[in-house]
């Protein structure tokens, strides 16, 4: 909890003079609120006993003056925690995307999604009103109001004294036992809800999928069980609320009938005046108002514990480039394995003792089956991830020694799935990146075979794709894919199995857009489809995690009986 206490202090730096300036106007809120009932009491005291109309309309101005006062700072308070409250949260968000956009794969490998979400969202606001301003704010202004109607009341009259002290404690203590049930049912509530939303994420997510693998009956029903749960946790809290609450109103009633007696008592034997009755009624009620938030406070601080020490993990991750390191150059694009050993966990090594050599401005076909660590090679290229032992090395340079920002800005990756935002044709192109001309654009649509689809589209380049605009078939959203790597004319261009899930046509228009890349770009080609290899310059089998074989086509099938025998498994089934 200390190192969460030294974060948040550390987080607060640049607003800690608003959060004593929002401290001030509580203490003085609750000064204004112990003076006030005082000078009731004088004033009931002149219309009641001495009845004298000067000191009465001084009295009366008084009031009005701190009454003034008194909503007038609320007034600012307010405004003051709005724009604190806005801004922390808003800088908390900030900074927990910051770590999430920033943080090395290794470490968001194991967090899902929906959690990542939920962190940023409800996490972030519920450590600002638990903890700093519920509790380290308030707790201060309402334990100082506590200590100073206490003591005046005592110092007027010890009885009213003991008599508030004993009915606030047993009035607060039944319930606060009462209100820990349902604290504690919500607390249980909540991680469920963060449970489903998580699930509801992955769900949407993969709801092609789902529906694919015709998983939709599974779904709904693990959704309506869900949905039940809630329902039957929440009749149960809304129970329990009734009963808690109908409990405290009983309760209190009790104690107000006991204590306007006992004041009853006190006014008839002439200890005290009518004024201060009222005086002390009021005191009464801010007393029990006070407690019953310090205790309340308590328990959301505890909840508030939870939210702090996720936010505080993730801001705790350490971040791609944590270290100042050179930046890398690329000019030819000679890439070298050496001993390349990797594992995402301690269970299973994907990668070991890898080594091969790629000559700058050729084409290099990785092969194997799903799972023999194809597509970790690429990442471990573009510094996703790190070797566990052994170097990668680009025109002589160890890219461990450099900053993972000047690595990727010299090698792209396209994947399988082409990654679509939904925005323009022009921002998925560029992806914000202003100094793209729109004759840059084009020349590459031309290349790529885009002018006439693009054109065709109601506003050209500015047309919204995506989920909330005009879908594309998957062969041109896996061209616009290409055309986003052309423009950016890295050295190192990755291709990782961009051919699986098109039709023969588009692949063939695919593999001569690539094949025409060769003369200016080191190509790396993963597929396990060997014929679209057959031209590479090279050729690199992966099995059980290390390189068994490497060779041209015609090597290969000379030489390796591995690649033989699926190169004819592979060409019987499509010719058959």
């Amino acid at each position: 909890m200390e190192k969460n206490i030294k974060y948040l202090w550390k987080l607060a730096k640049g607003y800690r003079i608003y959060y004593f300036s929002m401290l001030f106007f509580l203490v003085f809120e609750v000064l204004l609120c112990f003076l006030m009932p005082l000078i009731l009491s004088e004033l009931i005291n002149q219309i009641v006993y001495y009845r004298n109309v000067k000191t009465f309309v001084m009295i009366a101005s008084t009031y009005l003056i701190l009454l003034i006062g008194y909503t007038t700072n609320y007034f600012w308070r307010m405004m003051l925690y709005q724009a604190i409250e806005n801004r922390f949260i808003n800088k908390i968000k900030v900074d927990l995307f910051y770590k999430i956009t920033n943080s090395t794969s290794n470490n968001l490998i194991n967090i899902k999604s929906g959690d990542l979400v939920e962190t940023i969202d409800r996490d972030s606001e519920q450590i600002h009103s638990s903890i700093i301003h519920g509790f380290y704010i308030r707790s201060i202004s309402d334990g100082f109001g506590v200590i100073l109607i206490m003591t005046i009341v005592m110092l007027i009259n010890y009885k009213i004294g003991l008599l508030i002290t004993l009915l606030s404690s047993l009035s607060i203590y039944v319930s606060q036992k009462a209100n820990k049930d349902i604290y504690f049912l919500n607390e249980s509530n909540r991680n469920q809800y963060t449970s489903y939303i998580s699930w509801l994420y992955e769900v949407i997510k993969g709801i092609e999928d789902i529906r694919l693998f015709s998983g939709r009956k599974w779904v709904i029903t693990k959704f309506l069980k869900y949905n039940k749960t809630f329902i039957k946790n929440e009749v149960k809290l809304e129970q329990k609320k009734i009963i808690v609450t109908k409990l405290n109103d009983f309760l209190s009633l009790l104690c107000n009938i006991a204590f306007y007696i006992i004041c009853a008592f006190l006014i008839k034997n002439k200890e005290i005046s009518i004024g201060y009755f009222f005086t002390f009624t009021i005191y009464y009620a801010q007393v029990n108002s006070f407690m019953s938030n310090l205790i309340e406070r308590l328990y959301m601080f505890q909840k508030g514990k939870v939210s702090a020490e996720k936010v505080n993990s993730l801001c705790r991750l350490p971040v791609e480039n944590g270290e100042r390191k050179k930046d890398l150059v690329i000019n030819k694009g000679n890439i070298q394995f050496r001993n390349v050993s990797f594992s995402y966990n301690s269970n299973r090594y994907i990668l070991r003792n890898v080594s091969f050599d790629i000559f700058a401005r050729t084409k290099i076909g990785i092969v194997g089956d799903s799972g023999e660590g194809k597509s970790t090679l690429a990442y471990l290229l573009a510094a996703f991830y790190h070797p566990l032992t052994g170097e990668i090395i680009v025109d002589g340079n160890d890219i461990g020694q450099y900053s993972t920002k000047s690595i990727r800005e010299n090698i792209s990756i396209v994947g399988q799935t082409p990654v679509v935002f939904n925005g323009t044709i022009r921002f998925n192109l560029c992806l914000g990146n202003p100094f793209i001309t729109d004759e840059q654009i084009w020349a590459m649509c031309e290349k790529v075979r885009l002018v006439k689809v693009i054109e065709s589209l109601p506003k050209g380049l500015d047309t919204i794709i995506g989920k909330n605009g005009i879908s594309l078939s998957g062969g041109q959203y896996q061209r616009l894919n290409i055309g986003r790597v052309l423009l950016r004319n890295t050295p190192i261009i990755i291709f990782d199995e961009v051919t699986s899930s098109l039709d023969k046509h588009t692949e063939k228009f695919i593999l001569n857009c690539i094949e025409s890349l060769k003369d200016n770009h080191t190509i790396i080609l993963i597929s396990h489809r060997l014929y679209t290899l057959v031209d590479c310059d090279k050729i690199i089998i992966m099995k059980g995690g290390k390189k068994i074989a490497e060779g041209t086509h015609n090597e290969m099938i000379r030489e390796c009986h591995h690649y033989k025998k699926l190169y004819r498994q592979q060409r019987t089934r499509i010719n058959g």
